[in-house]
């Protein structure tokens, strides 16, 4: 057996054997005498290329750095598996590269033990796909679970809620909520999002004819009220003291049945007159008591008894409802009718 010489390749010795005196060989490789270079492997010895650059030692060297290099590959593939930072069907492409190139690979070095390292990487790959199909499968179905209970719940305020800020405000809420979830399949989430478009829509239908009953309900009771107030400034300067007074009431009643006192969550009342039956309906009221006064206070020869040199009360029977004699004889029993006071 020959001289035996030695190279350092990346950090490790790679041992060439010199035998029959020409030929230079390594243990997973030789190069002929011709240059050819040959890689040996369980499948037995294959050619990898041709060395006519330098001495048999350096192209031994020059290929087994490829070899290297595909190691290095091999290396990194599998930190990134085990750290876990990377999702096993990003790194599948680069196995199965791997692999396919293995037996035409140009490299001097332990092929069968990269093989084997790479069917391993391969079965993690496919374990890893497996797990992640299954997570994500998961994943769109909470996704579903999640925007359909969403949905639901804007369907159900759409249908019934009459809290209509409160439930406004929810509704984009659930926007933001929706717009936070991940992961549905593109045919649910579009089908579901049909349904909240429409839940929403039919929720702003329902509270704008809400409103705008509430406004057609304002408008006819101002137009109501504006009639009650107009009647009563006319009895203002009724002389017919008891009709007036009668119908003064009646209109009091008239006022606080007049529309509801509503639309609360739009800011502002139905009642177009707020305070406004104590200030129309009492004055008026206020001014038959005068009048009522003023006439029985005349003297006599303007359409009255005067107040001096009247006779007393209890020989009449009782008085008007002023505590004064109307300078007319009243039956005993008979109460003669004055300007009533009226309740509010």
């Amino acid at each position: 057996m020959g001289p035996r010489s030695a190279t350092l390749v990346k950090g490790r010795e790679t041992r060439v054997v010199m035998v029959d005196g020409e030929t230079p060989q390594s243990q997973f490789g030789r190069i002929d005498a011709d240059g050819t270079v040959y890689v040996r492997t369980a499948a037995g010895e294959r050619t990898v290329g041709s060395w006519q650059a330098g001495s048999a030692e350096e192209g031994l060297a020059h290929f087994s750095r490829r070899y290297d290099d595909l190691v290095t590959e091999v290396v990194l593939i599998e930190n990134r598996l085990a750290s876990g930072s990377t999702d096993a069907s990003h790194v599948a492409g680069s196995v199965k590269r791997l692999t396919d190139s293995l037996p035409t690979a140009a490299a001097v070095g332990d092929l069968d033990k990269l093989a084997a390292r790479l069917e391993v990487l391969s079965g993690k790959v496919a374990e890893g796909a497996e797990k992640a199909k299954a997570e994500r499968a998961a994943q769109r179905e909470a996704a579903v679970v999640a925007k359909t209970a969403l949905v639901a719940e804007a369907e159900l305020i759409a249908a019934e809620s009459t809290q209509w800020k409160t439930a406004g405000d929810r509704l984009r809420a659930i926007l933001d909520e929706w717009k936070a979830i991940r992961g549905a399949d593109r045919k649910s989430d579009g089908d579901l999002w049909k349904r909240y478009a429409a839940a929403r829509d039919a929720f702003g239908r329902r509270r704008g004819s809400h409103f705008a009953s509430l406004d057609a309900a304002r408008r006819e009771s101002q137009t109501a009220k504006e009639k009650l107030v107009a009647e009563a400034e006319e009895l203002a300067t009724s002389s017919e003291w008891g009709p007036a007074a009668t119908r003064l009431k009646q209109l009091m009643g008239d006022w606080k049945g007049t529309a509801p006192r509503a639309a609360r969550g739009r800011g502002h009342s139905l009642d177009p007159f707020p305070g406004r039956p104590g200030r129309l309906l009492r004055p008026p009221q206020r001014g038959l008591q005068r009048a009522g006064r003023r006439t029985a206070q005349q003297p006599e020869g303007q359409g009255g008894t005067a107040r001096r040199g009247r006779e007393p009360a209890h020989r009449h029977g009782r008085t008007n409802g002023a505590g004064q004699d109307a300078g007319h004889p009243v039956p005993l029993g008979v109460r003669r009718p004055g300007p009533p006071r009226l309740d509010g």
